[in-house]
């Protein structure tokens, strides 16, 4: 039995965790998201269909994570799976290359296509390997679980943001230099404490 359940929990993390990133990754490049859903046919309801798509995917992250022995966190994956499926035999029927933009638009320029319709029975399986072994941990520990995919998720951007705050602080300094303002002035700045 622990095994078993062991395996049920395997499934349900890692189900959480790609939906997590997935949706989370899409946030910043959401325009480049909802032009996919245009090419792919979505006309003018990319927009919310796109919104529907990372909203779903965030919800089910959520909610496999704080709601574990809930069936409807695995029909949504079901759902979702079946729509990521779907978009990818869209795009094989265009007979065009259409990126994928499934971890934002960073994701690496995978295209739609085969490899959605081949991951279909890989997500179908991780779902019903939760919902035949579902876990039974708490909400809090869940959540707590999430808490820490999420920090693990920001830790990945630390060296680019270290590399943005540094180009930042350059040009803080050229701006200064350039115009003297901000710039540190120790004859103006005694002549303002004297009065």
């Amino acid at each position: 039995m622990a095994g078993t359940g062991l395996i049920g929990a395997a499934a349900q993390i890692c189900l959480a965790a790609v939906l997590a990133y997935s949706s989370l990754s899409k946030v910043p490049s959401f325009g480049a998201f909802g032009d996919v859903l245009r090419r792919l046919g979505a006309g003018g309801t990319a927009a919310p269909a796109a919104a529907l798509v990372v909203t779903g995917e965030l919800v089910a992250a959520v909610a496999l994570l704080a709601a574990p022995a809930s069936a409807w966190p695995r029909l949504l994956v079901a759902v979702l799976a079946a729509g990521f499926a779907a978009a990818g035999l869209r795009a094989l029927l265009l007979r065009e290359r259409v990126h994928c933009n499934c971890f934002g638009a960073g994701g690496g320029g995978a295209a739609l296509g085969t490899r959605q319709l081949v991951l279909l029975p890989g997500w179908l399986a991780a779902a019903a390997a939760a919902q035949a072994w579902a876990p039974h941990w708490s909400a809090e520990e869940g959540l707590a679980g999430l808490a820490a995919l999420l920090v693990a998720f920001s830790a990945r951007h630390i060296p680019q943001g270290a590399r943005a705050w540094r180009g930042l602080k350059g040009d803080r300094a050229a701006f200064a230099e350039s115009t003297g303002i901000g710039a540190e002035d120790p004859v103006r700045a005694k002549e303002l404490t004297l009065g």
